[in-house]
């Protein structure tokens, strides 16, 4: 995984995944990033990592293993869950398909999880509970009947996603 950020500030940031460890690009040279977060680091394996960015923060993913963020406005050196950066509410899914879209993070397919699509709050991506945030679950959910064929899959992620939510919207404004 090789990801781009780019802050409000303009300044660029080059994350990327391999060798089961996290490294930013900076000057030309490879420097790995250190886990900045309370407790035991998490256990980096098979680099096999999504990212997505929304406002200033690059969000990881990789089925199996907690979210993990990379934040400038914290450390440009260091990484942490998810789960520990101020501001962050619920559970967010450990899914291995994530994409920024909408003003979201949008994550799915974890391990014990194929069927359910889950969206942070509105320019949020630390809230998953609360406010805007939610999910669609393909077989509960009205719209998702009619794509019970569907699945996620990380080269389609884009078009997936964003095909279910303009249906999504559809669907929603049909009930109002």
């Amino acid at each position: 995984m090789i990801a781009q950020l780019l802050t409000e500030a303009g300044i660029q940031y080059t994350v990327a995944a391999g060798n089961n460890k996290l490294f930013k690009l900076s000057g030309g040279v490879l420097s790995e990033l250190t886990y900045g977060g309370g407790g035991v680091a998490p256990t980096i394996t098979d680099s096999n990592w999504q990212a997505a960015s929304l406002n200033g923060i690059l969000y990881l993913f990789q089925s199996g293993h907690d979210p993990l963020v990379f934040d400038p406005a914290l450390s440009t050196t260091e990484y942490r869950r998810a789960s520990e950066h101020a501001g962050y509410t619920g559970t967010v899914l450990a899914g291995d398909c994530a994409i920024s879209a909408f003003g979201r993070i949008w994550t799915a397919n974890s391990t014990t999880n194929k069927d359910t699509v889950y969206f942070s709050d509105l320019l949020s991506g630390m809230k998953w509970s609360g406010g805007t945030a939610g999910f669609y679950n393909r077989f509960t959910t009205f719209f998702f009947k009619f794509f019970s064929q569907l699945s996620v899959r990380r080269y389609q992620r884009y078009d997936y996603i964003t095909s279910l939510y303009r249906d999504w919207e559809t669907d929603r404004k049909s009930f109002v």
